[in-house]
């Protein structure tokens, strides 16, 4: 049957903090016969991060896909700032200045990366690139983001890959 989903439990209760791949795939209903490709699943068993940024992500059908970023993530503020020069007379004093700033513009970047995942899932990652609409989760508030530069993807010696990327808040909070 062609573009039907399929759903299943997988009882975990075997899974231990030992267990550090699944590989799963589809058997023909008589026999032993394996009709469809192996998919391998990255068993993650740390329940806890301390440094996570979920997102919300719009794809092209319509939906929402939702990504945990788990490993390290940064910020920086940047500003940038208009400035005039005037002279000052004879009897300037040191409060004084001959440089002005008229106007600063900053802004705040923060920086995510993935967990390490195989190369097959970094289509489905990279939706966040593409999407016009990309919410960041803050204490179960949405929040409106701008991805602000392409994605950098980082390649192991494992086959393992990283995905790292920039976003700013799409309004000021």
């Amino acid at each position: 049957v062609q573009n039907k989903r399929c759903q299943f439990t997988i009882d975990t209760s075997h899974i231990d903090s030992d267990t550090k791949q699944l590989e799963v795939w589809a058997l023909q209903s008589t026999g032993s016969n394996i009709i469809s490709e192996v998919r391998t699943f990255l068993v993650d068993t740390e329940q806890y991060y301390e440094d996570t940024t979920r997102f919300a992500v719009k794809n092209k059908r319509g939906d929402y896909d939702h990504f945990t970023y788990t490993q390290m993530h940064s910020e920086i503020l940047t500003a940038e700032k208009t400035r005039s020069r005037r002279e000052l007379p004879n009897t300037f004093t040191t409060k004084d200045r001959g440089l002005t700033v008229d106007k600063v513009v900053s802004e705040k970047i923060f920086t995510c990366y993935s967990r390490y995942i195989e190369e097959a899932e970094l289509q489905w990652w990279a939706t966040i690139i593409e999407s016009d609409e990309v919410y960041v989760i803050v204490n179960d508030v949405q929040y409106a983001v701008d991805i602000v530069t392409d994605s950098v993807v980082t390649y192991t010696h494992t086959d393992l890959v990283q995905l790292k990327i920039d976003w700013t808040y799409a309004v000021t909070r």
